[in-house]
């Protein structure tokens, strides 16, 4: 249970740093999309289960922000895949 409410701070903090960035006005969707896509490079060049783990954060995170766009439904899809995870699961959840 605690793994539960740990992840969900997480996902929070990564949040509330997005939306530090919109106050710049750097887009949120665009910096998902962009880290998404760092995030699952690193994982399939390395192979390190924590960028995969990240990716998966940040998908949690775009979904709470309610990011739908093309390219991130592609993305948040990959991440699933890779992990082993149903997207339309973690939809569900969110």
């Amino acid at each position: 249970m605690s793994n539960l409410i740990d992840d969900r701070q997480i996902i929070y903090q990564m949040m509330y740093a997005m939306e530090m960035l919109s106050y710049k006005g750097i887009s949120i969707s665009k910096t998902i999309e962009l880290s998404l896509k760092y995030y699952l490079e690193n994982y399939k060049s390395s192979e390190d289960k924590r960028y995969l783990d990240l990716a998966m954060i940040q998908v949690k995170a775009g979904l709470e922000f309610e990011i739908m766009t093309e390219n991130a439904l592609v993305l948040y899809n990959e991440a699933c895949c890779l992990s082993g995870m149903d997207f339309d699961e973690i939809l569900k959840k969110e």
